[in-house]
């Protein structure tokens, strides 16, 4: 698969496969300095995924399996368009919040908006679940902030591994910084909690870790 580095290499590739009115959106929404990771969003909003290999169903999919899709989910780091979040806010009996400080200002049904940071724009301890996808230099802090306040996460790891100084290009390697992130999941393990690490089936082109806290009653 070829490398594409920007949002505007990828405009030039495949320009001819949206609409008019899908490059519209994405031409007076989107960033072109970007990182292509908007393109997955944009990808599966517009339904370019087929069913089985779209990541977002994928995490999803992973999440029901852990029981963790209840009650009030906060999704931190929803990126510029919140896919993940809006499907999330289908599922039934189950209210979503999505917090990012370039979210996309627009109103989607069920679905609440945070256009602000983690921490100080939102609150932990108001929800009953925690996810991520890949939310980078702030994944240590969401991890200490859900176990400080007993919440059940599940985040799927970058593979940019930010430093513990919260910059990116690391001079270390991402398996080092995929341990450091499990020992921070670890840190005071209560009794009746698990750890898992997991990752998505090959077929959602996700390789990436996936740490889960899950508790039982």
């Amino acid at each position: 698969m070829q490398k594409i580095d920007s949002l505007e290499e990828y405009l030039d590739m495949y320009s001819g496969q949206y609409t008019e009115e899908a490059l519209n959106f994405i031409v007076n929404n989107f960033d072109y300095n970007t990182s292509v990771d908007i393109i997955a969003q944009i990808r599966s909003k517009l339904d370019l995924f087929r069913p089985e290999k779209d990541p977002f169903q994928g995490f999803i999919n992973y999440l029901r399996s852990k029981g963790l899709l209840k009650g009030k989910i906060l999704e931190i780091g929803s990126g510029y368009y919140p896919i993940l979040a809006e499907r999330m806010a289908d599922e039934q009996g189950i209210e979503v919040t999505g917090i990012d400080p370039k979210l996309v200002e627009t109103e989607i049904p069920k679905l609440k908006l945070i256009k602000g940071s983690f921490p100080e724009d939102v609150r932990i301890k108001d929800f009953d679940v925690v996810v991520a996808m890949m939310p980078c230099e702030i994944t240590i802090p969401v991890i200490n902030a859900a176990i400080e306040e007993r919440k059940p996460f599940s985040i799927m790891l970058c593979q940019c591994a930010p430093s513990i100084e919260l910059k990116y290009a690391a001079p270390y390697s991402i398996d080092f910084w995929v341990d450091k992130v499990i020992l921070e999941a670890y840190k005071n393990l209560e009794p009746n909690a698990n750890i898992s690490i997991d990752r998505l089936p090959h077929i959602y082109g996700r390789s990436n870790e996936i740490i889960t806290k899950t508790y039982s009653k």
